[in-house]
């Protein structure tokens, strides 16, 4: 029998597929997710000023005081 395997002492790899396109060349790459991403949102300082108001300089404005007034 005439071929690849007909001569002794030939081996080929076990991810070697005759030929053919190999199986991590033919699947597409992708990106991965990172899971310590953290996503900020962007405060500015006249907006900040807008809410405290010029004359309440001691008011504290915490997380939900902003989510309330958008």
């Amino acid at each position: 029998m005439n071929g690849q395997r007909s001569r002794s002492g030939s081996k080929t790899r076990a991810w070697f597929e005759g030929g053919q396109m190999p199986l991590q060349r033919r699947i597409p790459k992708f990106g991965f997710t990172n899971i310590f991403k953290q996503t900020y949102q962007v405060v500015n300082l006249n907006a900040l000023q807008r809410i405290a108001g010029e004359n309440k300089i001691d008011k504290v404005i915490n997380l939900e005081e902003l989510k309330n007034l958008g």
